[in-house]
């Protein structure tokens, strides 16, 4: 039988005594009670109502509402559903900027003993349609601004755009337990179809209890809501300061752009932020040096793998009073694991370990056979507690599937989809995700170990490799990188780096140089959004010089149709190219087609521009006479 879970796991001292210091000056932090597990949402929002109704409790660019207020505008939303439908946990969609009538709206929602559907205005009309339509919500609430192309989205849906929040302080909350549901989330859908995880009081609870714990977050804190209100990370920034009677400030990043975030953070002196891998990089760009955000605490990172020249900027750009903490989750998981960092901190891998478990949570590093791989190999990383989300919602297969029974009964088994690996001490180190591991030449490569490589480059700031068929179906890899400065480096100097640590089948055969990645609405890297290799000449060291010979023009076409390029010049080398073994097969295939000589692939390799290889040919078969 499977170990059940350390309720508490026991952290080095060196990682305990940076926890220890992330504490707000006016030291008012109290632990989240385990026994608050057993009540709902609602039920501890309330308390804090009671006790400090004037206190702020959210704070946009459209305006502040404090406890009280937030508490009366849920009771109009409440007095609504309750009106309009019969009762019964089923999903209301939420469709909102984020402000406070949004987080008034799902705390309204959770009064009514509904469950809450976030949504963005960002998503696309077509996966908006599709997320109501499979969740089976009846009523979509909305503000009057969205309420047009929300009643376009979803025909089926009764549309509320004209909320009353002039609610009254006498309603009392849903009377629910913590096993009720609270939240539908819908995935990414990388892998198929949108799905709905549904989290229940007791699991976004738990969440919310390890957090608070971890980042000892306390009413004087002011947490920045950078995440869309629609995905997992939105709604634990959401609750993490509003259960421990902190000030929330949302901040829609997708509208406004990274230029004013450094300002804001100042201005609205924010002391706890989650940044995706990134958003924190594309921050950093903005910086002068001279920020040192003094009110910041705690700087979050997640998202994506964090690499360790991102600590170099958390050292570069903040407060020395400032913790650095990553770690990863998932939305069936919730957060399973951080690592704390400080300024003195060492990283000793190119990627930042994801730390240990916390409580309650056990994370295991699996094969394909579900056994413990051992130390420092790759395997998937799972997460088994008691606490996980409920399932997918109305996919009972798929949930019985994926959430699989472990330890005691209670506990259940949840796979990942990312990669990781065990150190010696059982601090975990997140690799890359499954789905971003590929076959390049019969060889598995990890691309995020490409990424990790890439990213431990001085003159790369930011790097992303993705992995697409070329023309003949083979693997070909291209990587995307953001220069650390004005000038990019060239295709040369990049491959002749790599090859001191990366075997030449994981070195990317193009290069993209991009003035910053794209994100998606989640703050994530936007692979679809990555333009496809452009087929023009790469930037490398090699001057280009046309073909002189009709024997080098003839060449020269066959490498450009070979390796997909626009032209290609006699001293360029093959290899910086992007050509590889097998490209060279082939160029040596349409060399005897064309010339009818046979030739050696080593002779390619050997000889690797188009003048060496016209010289060679000259001395198989004859100088060939000038154009």
């Amino acid at each position: 039988m499977i170990a059940p879970v350390e309720r508490a796991p026991t952290l080095p001292p060196s990682q305990r005594a940076i926890r220890e210091r992330c504490v707000h000056p006016t030291g008012r932090f109290v632990a989240f009670p385990r026994d608050d597990l057993e009540r709902t949402m609602t039920a501890l929002l309330a308390r804090h109502v009671a006790r400090s109704p004037d206190r702020l409790a959210v704070q946009s660019r459209h305006g502040a509402m404090s406890y009280g207020e937030l508490d009366r505008a849920a009771n109009g939303v409440a007095r609504t559903l309750r009106e309009r439908l019969a009762d019964g946990a089923e999903p209301v969609g939420l469709l909102f900027e984020p402000g406070g009538p949004a987080i008034a709206a799902a705390f309204g929602v959770l009064k009514a003993g509904k469950i809450c559907l976030p949504l963005a205005p960002s998503l696309p009309r077509a996966r908006t349609s599709h997320i109501l339509e499979d969740s089976g919500a009846r009523l979509l609430l909305t503000s009057a601004r969205h309420a047009t192309d929300a009643r376009e989205a979803a025909a089926q849906v009764t549309v509320v755009g004209d909320l009353d929040y002039a609610g009254d302080g006498a309603m009392a909350a849903h009377s629910g337990s913590a096993d009720d549901l609270a939240y539908l989330l819908y995935t990414s859908g990388t892998t198929g179809p949108p799905k709905g995880v549904a989290h229940s009081h007791r699991s976004l609870l738990h969440l919310e209890m390890n957090y608070s714990n971890a980042l000892h977050i306390c009413p004087d804190d002011r947490l920045a809501g950078l995440r869309s209100p629609s995905v997992f990370g939105g709604v634990r920034d959401l609750w993490a300061a509003l259960l421990k009677g902190a000030a929330f400030y949302p901040l829609d990043v997708k509208r406004e752009g990274v230029a004013p975030l450094a300002a804001w953070l100042h201005e609205q002196e924010i002391t706890i932020a989650f940044f995706g891998a990134p958003l924190f990089r594309h921050l950093a760009a903005t910086l002068n040096g001279r920020d040192t955000f003094p009110s910041l605490r705690v700087i979050r990172l997640g998202s994506d793998t964090v690499h360790r020249s991102d600590v170099e900027l958390y050292r570069r750009h903040f407060a020395p009073t400032c913790v650095l903490v990553n770690g990863l989750g998932a939305t069936e998981t919730g957060s399973a694991c951080k690592f704390f960092i400080d300024m003195d901190t060492p990283i000793e891998t190119a990627t930042v370990p994801i730390g240990y478990p916390l409580e309650d949570m056990r994370v295991r590093v699996l094969d394909d056979d579900d056994r413990e791989v051992g130390e420092g190999e790759v395997g998937e990383l799972a997460v088994q507690s008691r606490y996980l989300a409920v399932g997918y919602w109305r996919r009972a297969e798929l949930t019985a599937a994926a959430f699989r029974a472990a330890g005691d009964g209670a506990e259940r088994l949840y796979r990942t989809g990312n990669l990781a690996r065990r150190h010696a001490d059982g601090c975990v180190e997140h690799v890359g995700r499954c789905d971003f591991q590929v076959k390049v030449h019969g060889h598995r490569v990890e691309l995020g170990e490409i990424e990790a490589a890439l990213m431990g480059l001085e003159a790369i700031r930011e790097a992303v490799v993705t992995a697409r068929p070329d023309a003949a179906g083979d693997t070909r890899l291209t990587a995307y990188v953001v220069p650390d400065s004005a000038v990019a480096p060239t295709a040369t100097a990049i491959r002749r780096a790599l090859a001191g640590t990366l075997p030449d089948h994981m070195i990317p055969a193009d290069f993209v140089a991009l003035d910053r990645l794209p994100l998606n609405a989640n703050n994530k890297i936007d692979r679809g959004a990555l333009p496809l290799p452009a087929g023009t000449r790469p930037f490398i060291e090699a001057s280009f010089v046309t073909p002189r010979t009709p024997l080098e023009a003839t060449l020269a076409a066959i490498w450009a149709e070979v390796l997909g390029l626009d032209r290609v010049g006699v001293h360029d080398p093959f290899l910086e190219l992007g050509g590889d073994s097998l490209l060279a097969t082939r160029v040596v295939a349409r060399v005897r087609d064309a010339l009818d000589v046979e030739m050696p692939v080593r002779v390619l390799l050997e000889s690797p521009t188009i003048a060496a290889m016209a010289a060679a040919l000259d001395r198989v078969t004859g100088p060939r006479p000038l154009g």
